[in-house]
């Protein structure tokens, strides 16, 4: 699961995109106002920064890669997140 590509597949079709990076955070572009899904995430226990006051960084999101079941448990509240919204 620590598998960047596997945060690239799960996300793209929401409009989420992956930045490449060999970092061991994620760091992402997203096709809407990144607030709504910071916010989200937060309320749920996953530790995300957000960027809404730096201007071009508004739609972008930062979260550190974690174990196995961090990440899964990342990807399935973003996705409840998608589904709620409709992204």
């Amino acid at each position: 699961m620590n598998n960047r590509r596997t945060f690239f597949f799960a996300l793209a079709p929401a409009g989420i995109h992956l930045i490449k990076s060999s970092a061991n955070f994620l760091f992402f572009c997203c096709a809407f106002a990144a607030n709504n899904i910071c916010n989200y995430l937060l309320e749920r226990g996953i530790l995300v920064k957000g960027f809404p006051a730096l201007g071009n960084l508004w739609n972008r999101l930062g979260v550190t890669v974690g174990n196995t079941k961090e990440n899964e448990e990342f990807l399935k509240v973003i996705q409840e997140f998608i589904a709620k919204q409709g992204v």
